[in-house]
C-alpha cells in the first residue's frame, strides 16, 4: 500500500552478503537485552558476527526475507552449527554454505541434515518442540512451509531416477543462466566494490585479488587455499540454484568473500589471537581466503555457545512492508513487535529511505538507545551528502525529526566507523580509471531526546507544515514528469533519469508519512491537511502528461486517518447514474471505497517479458463528465495476482473466492492488477462508461522501452469498460474478507508548557530553530519572577539548558535535538506577567559551531529494569577482548594505518591557522596513535595531557592497538589516569609518576582541549565495558550527580571526569604485561587509579562535510596519481602565478610538497615527526 508494484521480469537471488556484517546490538548498553528486527536479512553473516562480538547478552532476533531460499539456507546453516558440537564438520559446512560445486562428502552431510529438518518440520509445533527449537521459531504456518519446500528440492533422497534426472537439468540451467548473466553485466574488468571488507588494512592490489578470486569461484564454484588447478567438480550445490519454476538468477556480482571483514588478511596480529593465520607461504589470495574461513570457524563456535542460551532467531518468509504493518497492529505479546535495533539492510534502495524511515519510527522502541539503520547501495548521486538529502526529497533533519527520530551523527559530525567507499574506492577509481556500481552509505536513526514512552511534544504552524510537506510531495514524485527533466540542467537531467527508472514512493507513502508525523507533532490538522491536498489537486503533476492521482492521495488520506474529505463521500445524488450504478449494483449503503480488479491476459504481458526489466504498474480510470470533459485519475497502490476467479464465486461479491496460481508470472495464468478507488469515483462518468486501463508507469525508462512495442505513450497494458466481464467491482481484495490493516496511531496530546515548537525557515524547507516554553507553576516562582531581573541561562550541553531565576529557582529545558550552545544564537524570553521562559535556539551545525565535548555524548538513562545506566549516543559498545590484538612491532607492516589515520584531517583541519577545538583534539589523538604504534618517529608507551606550565591531568597508557572490526578501524585498548585529589598521599604512585616522566610523551593541550578530552573519557571507558567485564554500581557517581561526565571535572585540575565503577577492572592476563614487569608499581596504579579505555580514530561524517575527498590526499598521493600539498590537497601553487603548477617541496625530506608557506607552516607540527626518516 505504500510502495509501488513492479513487474519483474528476473529476480536476483542474494544467497551470500555482499558487505561486511555488522555488530546488531552494538549501540545497547551491554546490560540491556536486545530485540532485533532484520528487514530484508540475507544471509547469517551479521547474526553470526554478533554471537561472536558481543555473546554475553540476550539477543532476540527477528528475521524478515521475501526469498524462502534465504531462509531456508540460513536455518540449515544454524542446524548444522548447532549439531556439529565439537566443530568437526565446520569445513564441510563452509562448503555447503559458500561453495556452489560440492564433493561427496559435503553432499552426504546436506542430504543428511536436510533429511532430519523435514523430520521435524511436519508441523510449526513439532518444529518448536524439537531440538532446533529454542534457538530457530517460525513466526507463523505459512514460513515454516516456504521453507520446507526448499528444503525438499535441496536432496535427492526419495526421488526416482527420471525425477533426480529432471532436478540436476533444472540446477544446470540455473547454473548456465547466472554465468551467462554475470558474463553479460560485467563484461570483464576489476569489480572495486569486493574492496570494502579489506578496510581499514586496505592495499593496492586488494581489488585484483578479490576479483580474481570471485571469477575463480565462478569458474570452479570452490575456494582453495592454495593456489593451483582447482579440484574437480562434482555436484552443483542445490542451495544456490534452486527455485520454484527457475524464478530466481544468481546475482552477477555475487562473492563468497564479500561479507567477511577481511582486514586480518593484511594485518600482523598478534600470534596468540584466535584470528591469527599461519601466512608464511601463503600468496595474498591465499591470505584472504585463509582469514575469512577462519573468520568462518571462530564465529561457529561464537553461535554455538549462545544457541539455545541467549540467542533466539524468528524466522518469516514475506514482504518486508506487509509485515512492518502486521508488527505495529499485532497484540500479541509473546514475540517482539517493537524493537531495540531495525536494520534493513540496503532495503532503501528499492523501498525509499523515506519509507523505511516512517516505519522504523512505528516499530522502535522509545528509548534513546534504541537505533534504525537504513543504508543504500545504489548509486544515484556524485556524493554522499547529496545521496542523504535528495533521496528523501526533504532536508533530512527536518523530516526525522517530524518523526520523533534523530540523526545523531549529522549533529556530531563524528565517528569511529569509516565511511569507506568516499574514503577508499573513490581513490581506486581515480587510479583504475574504474567507476562502481555502488556505493555504500549507513545512516544511523535513533529517537529524539525523550523519556521512554514519552510522545514527542511538538508544535508547527498549520500553514508551514503543509509548504514544508507540499515541497516533499513534489520532489519525491518528480518521476512523473518526464518531460520537465528536459528543461533542467544536464545534472539534474542526468540525476532525473538515473531515478526515474525505480520510482520508490506513491501517494500511500505521502500519506502514510503525514499520519505518522500527525501522531508526533500538534496543530490544526485539518488545517494542514485541507492546504496539501487543495495544492496537490489544484496543481496537474504533469503538465506534458496530466498525471492525475488526486482522487488516490484522499483516498489515503482517509485510510490513515490524516484527512476526511468531504469529495469522497458518497451522496445520494451521485447514485443518479442509473447506467453505472445499475450495473455495479450500488445504492445509498455502499462504502465509499472498492476494489476494482482488471484482469490482464497473460498474452499482453509478453512485451514486458521479453525483456530483463522491473516496469512499475499502475492503472487508470477515465471517463467523461456531463459536460463531454474527458477526466483520467491514477492509481498506484496495485496488488498483483495469477490465477483465476472460482467458478463457484461471484466475482462482484464483497468477497470473492479467487484462486491464485502459486507459479504467478512463471506459470500459465492471467495477471489480475487489484486497487481501491472512491466509489464516488465511478459514478463521475454520467453519460458514459468508465475505462479501466493497466499500464506501466509513465516514466522516460519505460517510454523508450516500450512506447513502440506498445502502441502509445500511455504505455496501456489493456483497456475494458468497467462493466465488462474482465473487471470486476468487490469490497476487498480478491480472496480476502477484510480491508487492508491501516495503522491507527494516537494523537500527541500536550499541555503548551510541554510543548517544544518548531520554527521553520522563509521557505519552509527545514526546521530553522527550536522555541521550548516553561510555565511558571508555584506561586513563589512567580512572585520572583515579577519583582526580579535576574535570569541566567546554563548549556549543560546541545540537549539540555539550565535557566535560573533570581538564583532561586532552576528550570530545565530539554530540547529534542541538538541546538546551538552560543550565546550568539540562543535567546531568552521572560514573560513576568505571564509567568513563562522561553528558550529559542538553532539546531546544531557541526560546521559552524565548534562543540568538541559533543563529539560522543553520554546520557543517564533507564534500562530494561529501571536500572539508570549511561547510554552513549554516538560511540558503539565494542568487546575489546574479541578484537584482535596487532602486532606493531614490524612497523613496515603498518603502512595501511598511515592511509586510515590521516583522513582524521581534513582539509577545514588541516588548513592554515586552524586552531579550534575539534582540530586540536584530533590532532593530539592522531600523534598518540602515530606515536604508539612507531608510525611517527620512535615508539612511545605512555602519554600524558597536560596545560602549559602543568602537569598532566590525563595519563594514557596503551597496552595494544586493535583492530576494530565493527567500525572497520582500529581501537587503543589503553588505561587512563585522570588525575585526582586522592592521589597526592600515595607513595607507589609518586614512585610510578617519577620513573615514567623521562619516558612519558607530554602532549601540549589548551584549555579547551582539556575540557574536551575529559568530556570525552567518560565515552571511551563506557565503551568498551561488557557486562562480563564490570557495571555501574548503586553508588556510582554518574547516577548520584546526574550527569556525564562529571562537571566539576571540567572546570578544576584534580577532579576525575569518570565515575570510578570501572576502576581497576582490567583482564587478568595480558594487559600491560611488559610494562608492568619494567614498572613494579603499575599493578598498584591501576587497580586504585585506572580504568580500561577505548580510543579510536574520529573521522568526519561524510553526509556533513561535503568535502571529503579533500581528506584523503594523502591516500591518493601514496597511490601515484598527481601531486597534492600535504596539507590542504590542492594541486596549485598559491599566490604565485608564474609557477602556479609547481608546489613546494620540503627542504629536509624531499618528500612532501605543499601550495604555500602558510600551509607547511600548520603541517609543520605533524610532519616533523616522520621528516627526514
Amino acid at each position: 500500500m505504500i510502495t509501488n508494484t513492479a513487474f519483474e521480469t528476473y529476480v536476483c537471488y542474494y544467497p551470500l552478503g555482499n558487505t561486511p556484517p555488522v555488530s546488531l546490538a552494538q549501540d545497547l548498553p551491554p546490560e540491556q537485552d536486545a530485540d532485533i528486527l532484520l528487514l530484508g536479512c540475507g544471509d547469517a553473516r551479521n547474526i553470526l558476527f554478533s554471537c561472536f562480538v558481543d555473546n554475553a547478552r540476550r539477543m532476540d532476533v527477528t528475521c524478515c526475507d521475501v526469498e524462502p531460499g534465504i531462509q531456508a539456507r540460513n536455518v540449515l546453516l544454524y542446524s548444522l552449527l548447532i549439531d556439529d558440537k565439537l566443530n568437526r564438520n565446520v569445513d564441510r559446512i563452509w562448503n555447503i554454505y559458500y561453495h556452489w560445486s560440492l564433493d561427496d562428502d559435503s553432499v552426504e552431510l546436506l542430504e543428511t541434515q536436510i533429511e532430519k529438518l523435514l523430520q521435524h518440520s511436519k508441523s510449526i509445533d513439532e518444529w518448536h518442540n524439537s531440538v532446533y527449537g529454542s534457538t530457530i521459531r517460525f513466526c507463523d504456518e505459512i514460513s515454516l512451509s516456504r521453507v520446507k519446500s526448499y528444503w525438499s528440492n535441496f536432496s535427492s533422497r526419495g526421488l526416482t531416477p527420471a525425477s533426480n534426472e529432471e532436478r540436476l537439468r533444472q540446477l544446470k540451467n540455473a547454473h548456465a543462466r547466472a554465468t551467462s548473466f554475470r558474463t553479460e553485466m560485467l563484461k570483464g574488468g576489476i569489480n572495486l566494490n569486493y574492496f570494502r571488507g579489506t578496510l581499514p588494512a586496505a592495499y593496492e592490489q586488494a581489488p585484483q585479488d578479490l576479483s580474481e578470486i570471485a571469477v575463480h569461484w565462478w569458474a570452479h564454484g570452490t575456494l582453495p587455499l592454495r593456489s593451483g588447478p582447482a579440484s574437480k567438480r562434482i555436484h552443483l550445490n542445490p542451495t544456490f540454484f534452486y527455485s520454484p519454476n527457475s524464478a530466481l538468477t544468481l546475482h552477477f556480482g555475487i562473492s563468497p568473500l564479500s561479507g567477511f571483514p577481511l582486514s586480518i588478511a593484511n594485518t600482523p596480529i598478534e600470534k596468540t589471537c584466535p584470528l591469527s593465520i599461519k601466512k608464511n607461504g601463503l600468496s595474498s589470495k591465499d591470505r584472504l581466503v585463509a582469514s575469512a574461513k577462519c573468520l568462518f570457524s571462530n564465529w561457529a563456535s561464537a553461535f554455538r555457545r549462545v544457541a539455545g542460551k541467549n540467542l533466539l532467531i524468528r524466522i518469516f518468509c514475506g514482504d518486508a512492508v506487509h509485515f512492518c504493518f502486521t508488527l505495529a497492529s499485532e497484540c500479541d505479546k509473546s514475540s517482539p513487535t517493537k524493537f531495540d535495533c531495525i536494520d534493513t539492510s540496503n532495503l532503501g534502495d528499492p523501498l525509499g529511505p523515506l519509507n523505511l524511515l516512517t516505519l522504523g519510527s512505528v516499530l522502535l522502541k522509545k528509548r534513546p538507545s534504541s537505533s534504525l539503520y537504513t543504508e543504500m547501495l545504489v548509486q544515484h548521486y556524485s556524493n554522499v551528502k547529496d545521496r542523504f538529502t535528495e533521496s528523501m526529497g526533504c532536508d533530512a533533519r527536518t523530516v526525522a525529526l517530524l518523526l520523533g527520530l534523530v540523526c545523531p551523527d549529522m549533529f556530531t559530525n563524528a565517528t569511529n566507523c569509516v565511511e569507506e567507499d568516499s574514503l577508499n574506492i573513490k581513490c581506486l577509481q581515480m587510479k583504475t580509471g574504474r567507476g562502481v556500481s555502488q556505493e555504500r552509505s549507513r545512516f544511523r536513526w535513533k529517537r529524539i531526546n525523550s523519556e521512554p514512552n514519552e510522545a514527542a511534544h511538538m508544535h508547527a504552524e498549520a500553514e508551514t507544515l503543509a509548504k514544508f510537506f507540499i515541497d516533499i510531495h513534489y520532489e519525491i514524485f518528480r518521476y512523473e514528469r518526464p518531460m520537465e527533466a528536459f528543461f533542467e540542467a544536464n545534472t539534474m537531467l542526468g540525476k532525473f533519469l538515473t531515478n526515474s527508472a525505480n520510482p520508490r514512493y506513491n501517494r500511500g507513502s505521502f500519506a502514510f508519512l503525514l499520519s505518522i508525523v500527525k501522531s508526533n507533532v500538534s496543530t490544526d490538522w485539518d488545517t494542514c491537511a485541507k492546504l496539501i491536498c487543495d495544492e496537490v489537486c489544484r496543481s496537474r503533476v504533469d503538465p506534458f502528461g496530466s498525471f492525475n492521482a488526486s482522487d488516490e492521495l484522499l483516498l489515503h488520506m482517509r485510510s490513515f486517518g490524516v484527512y476526511r474529505s468531504g469529495a469522497l463521500k458518497l451522496e445520494p445524488e451521485d447514485l443518479s447514474n442509473d447506467l453505472i450504478a445499475r450495473a455495479l449494483n450500488l445504492n445509498e449503503k455502499s462504502p465509499d471505497t472498492l476494489c476494482v480488479t482488471l484482469r490482464v491476459p497473460r498474452e499482453n504481458l509478453k512485451v514486458i517479458m521479453s525483456q530483463r526489466c522491473c516496469p512499475i504498474i499502475v492503472c487508470s480510470i477515465t471517463g467523461k463528465d456531463p459536460r463531454g470533459s474527458q477526466w483520467e485519475s491514477y492509481f498506484s497502490s496495485i496488488h498483483v495476482a495469477f490465477g483465476e476467479w472460482s467458478e463457484r464465486s461471484d466475482k462482484n461479491s464483497s468477497n470473492p473466492c479467487f484462486l491464485e496460481d502459486s507459479r504467478q508470472q512463471s506459470g500459465t495464468s492471467d495477471m489480475f492488477a487489484s486497487f481501491f478507488v472512491p466509489t464516488k469515483l465511478l459514478l463521475k462518468a454520467k453519460h458514459s462508461v468508465p475505462v479501466v486501463r493497466c499500464q506501466l508507469q509513465r516514466t522516460h525508462t519505460n517510454i523508450a522501452n516500450f512506447m513502440d512495442e506498445l502502441g502509445s505513450a500511455d504505455l496501456c497494458l489493456v483497456r475494458k469498460e468497467i462493466t465488462s466481464n474482465d473487471v470486476s467491482i468487490t469490497q476487498f481484495l480478491p480472496g480476502m474478507s477484510a480491508l487492508p490493516s491501516y495503522l491507527a496511531l494516537n494523537l500527541s496530546r500536550t499541555t503548551a508548557s510541554d510543548l517544544v515548537t518548531l520554527r521553520f525557515s522563509d521557505d519552509s524547507s527545514r526546521v530553522k530553530t527550536l522555541v521550548k516554553r516553561i510555565d511558571l507553576q508555584s506561586d513563589a516562582a512567580k512572585v520572583l519572577a515579577v519583582k526580579s531581573s535576574a535570569v541566567k541561562i546554563e548549556f549543560k550541553s546541545p540537549l539540555l539548558a539550565i535557566v535560573t531565576v533570581a538564583n532561586s529557582f532552576k528550570f530545565e529545558f530539554r530540547f529534542p535535538c541538538p541546538v546551538s550552545v552560543s550565546s550568539n544564537n540562543y535567546k531568552v524570553r521572560f514573560g513576568r506577567t505571564s509567568s513563562f521562559i522561553e528558550v529559542e535556539s538553532p539546531l546544531l551545525d557541526p560546521l559552524e559551531e565548534d562543540v568538541a565535548s559533543f563529539m560522543f555524548p553520554t546520557s543517564l538513562t533507564n534500562g530494561t529494569s529501571d536500572v539508570t545506566l549511561p547510554t552513549s549516543w554516538i560511540a558503539t559498545y565494542i568487546d575489546m577482548d574479541a578484537m584482535p590484538q596487532i602486532d606493531i612491532t614490524n612497523t613496515r607492516k603498518l603502512e595501511w594505518l598511515n592511509h586510515h589515520l590521516l583522513p582524521m584531517l581534513f582539509r577545514r583541519e588541516r588548513s592554515a591557522g586552524a586552531s579550534d577545538t575539534r582540530t586540536e583534539f584530533k590532532r593530539s589523538l592522531y600523534f598518540i596513535l602515530a606515536k604508539f604504534t612507531g608510525l611517527q618517529g620512535k615508539k612511545v608507551n605512555i602519554f600524558g595531557l597536560k596545560k602549559k606550565d602543568s602537569p598532566a591531568e590525563t595519563i594514557i597508557i596503551p597496552s595494544c592497538l586493535r583492530l576494530d572490526l565493527v567500525n572497520h578501524s582500529v581501537v587503543l585498548d589503553c588505561a587512563v589516569l585522570p588525575r585526582n585529589h586522592i592521589m597526592y598521599n600515595d607513595n607507589l604512585l609518586a614512585i610510578f609518576l617519577m620513573k615514567i616522566t623521562p619516558t612519558t610523551c607530554a602532549i601540549d593541550v589548551g584549555e579547551a582541549e582539556n575540557r574536551a578530552w575529559k568530556a570525552l573519557l567518560p565515552a571511551f571507558t563506557e565503551r568498551c565495558r561488557t557486562n562480563t567485564t564490570w557495571t555501574h554500581g548503586p553508588n556510582c557517581e554518574y547516577v548520584k550527580k546526574g550527569e556525564i561526565p562529571l562537571a566539576a571535572a571540567l572546570i578544576q585540575s584534580n577532579v576525575s571526569p569518570i565515575c570510578t565503577c570501572g576502576v581497576g577492572k582490567f583482564p587478568a592476563e595480558g594487559f600491560l604485561s611488559k610494562l608492568k614487569e619494567k614498572y613494579p608499581e603499575l599493578n598498584h596504579v591501576l587497580k586504585r587509579y585506572a580504568t580500561r579505555a577505548a580510543i579510536a580514530p574520529v573521522f568526519s561524517v561524510p553526509y556533513v562535510e561535503d568535502d571529503f575527498l579533500a581528506g584523503i590526499s594523502s591516500i591518493v598521493k601514496s597511490m601515484g596519481t598527481i601531486d597534492i600539498c600535504q596539507s590542504c590537497g590542492c594541486n596549485k601553487r598559491k599566490n604565485d602565478e608564474e609557477k602556479q603548477n609547481s608546489l613546494l617541496t620540503c627542504s629536509r625530506c624531499k618528500a612532501v610538497k605543499y601550495c604555500s608557506t602558510d600551509c607547511q607552516k600548520a603541517d609543520w607540527k605533524l610532519h616533523k615527526l616522520s621528516c627526514g626518516k
